[in-house]
């Protein structure tokens, strides 16, 4: 530890969770003396009773949680969507009012509703801030946050951002489990069969899901299939075990949620991954360099999921990209069973180091403005 660093609060809030999980774990890592307290939502949605992941995981790190109701634009009019623009200015009220009473340092933001409020108030304060752009192109939240933000740093290069002395492209970070993946998974699974692993990241897919769960017994006679499927499909799920006979019930493991480590895990050993296309998911899978099916979220803005598959097949991933409304499942059993009998060798695995740098590269932007 640097004896001239001085004791600081840094603040980070945004709704993309693994990559700023990753950067607390650098931070802890590097064992700066900072104190750090995370800005986010607590519940799933504010329709939705049940904690959310962000709160859960940050809390389980020994990080304080402070939660604000903020609000967000619609593209479609609905009485949900009325009520999300009245929190709106709450959010903002709620932000100001926290960067009053906990006077952080520096704010890190890492995109999305949530971390808008924050980084305004941030602002209107005089505290320095630093936006996280994870896709290709900046999201609603993050364009308007970028106009207050003293550093922007990007997952990808935007040319129309390269004049912007603001502007440092750093890559995705990724969390520390998945650079040092645990030996063995925390679950039991069949050892004798190739593991198929089908995610629509962290918060599941539902209309993925959808699709999904009508082959999932064409799959487990042959194969392990891991599912990660979120809070919505789990019970859905559990109806698809169900019906699976007794000799090929443990080859399908639904889950709600999946710990990094076992993510990590998983991914090394995966003969093949089926799932949504968010960068975080896409990354994960370039740095190991697997074999997948990816089915863009159909009505993502900038249709960003899209372009992450892209990228990945740009760079030699071996790819295949679902276009879900012109998909039925009997379709997307074809493309799986194709996809498995296309592929070669998986490459060896080998170490993302532009990931290390990613994360190394905005705690020290943190540290440059404080």
């Amino acid at each position: 530890m640097d004896k001239q660093e001085s004791k600081k609060k840094i603040c980070i809030t945004g709704g993309h969770l693994s990559p700023a999980v990753a950067v607390i774990e650098e931070i802890k890592a590097r064992k700066k003396p900072w104190d750090i307290v995370f800005v986010g939502r607590a519940k799933t949605s504010h329709l939705n009773a049940n904690q959310s992941e962000d709160k859960s995981l940050v809390e389980k790190m020994g990080i304080p949680f402070i939660a604000i109701h903020a609000g967000r634009f619609s593209r479609f009019f609905s009485l949900h969507s009325f009520f999300e623009l009245f929190l709106i200015p709450v959010g903002f009220i709620e932000s100001f009012v926290f960067c009053l009473r906990e006077k952080p340092d520096c704010i890190v933001s890492f995109g999305g509703y949530v971390g808008l409020p924050v980084v305004k108030a941030g602002w209107l304060l005089g505290i320095p801030t630093i936006i996280h752009e994870q896709t290709h192109v900046l999201g609603l939240a993050n364009k308007i946050a970028s106009e207050f933000a003293d550093k922007i740093v990007l997952t990808f290069p935007d040319a129309r951002m390269q004049k912007d002395t603001r502007v440092s492209v750093v890559g995705l970070p990724l969390r520390a489990a998945f650079l040092h993946p645990p030996k063995k998974i925390s679950f039991p699974i069949p050892a004798d069969k190739p593991i198929l692993y089908v995610t629509g990241g962290t918060t599941g897919a539902a209309s993925m899901n959808d699709l999904i769960f009508p082959i999932i017994h064409s799959f487990v006679h042959t194969y392990t299939v891991i599912h990660q499927t979120g809070q919505k499909s789990y019970a859905k799920a559990l109806t698809v075990l169900d019906t699976i006979s007794k000799e090929e019930k443990n080859s399908y493991i639904p889950m709600e949620y999946i710990e990094s480590g076992d993510v990590a895990w998983i991914l090394r050993h995966a003969h093949l991954v089926i799932g949504r296309s968010g960068a975080n998911t896409v990354a994960e899978v370039a740095a190991v360099r697997k074999p997948a099916v990816f089915i863009p979220l159909p009505w993502g803005s900038h249709q960003e999921q899209r372009r992450n598959a892209t990228w990945y097949a740009s760079i030699g991933g071996d790819v295949t990209i679902v276009d879900q409304p012109k998909t039925s499942s009997e379709q997307l059993e074809k493309i799986i069973v194709e996809a498995l009998q296309s592929q070669g060798k998986t490459s060896e695995v080998t170490r993302d180091e532009g990931t290390v740098t990613a994360t190394a590269a905005i705690v020290q932007s943190i540290a440059s403005l404080m």
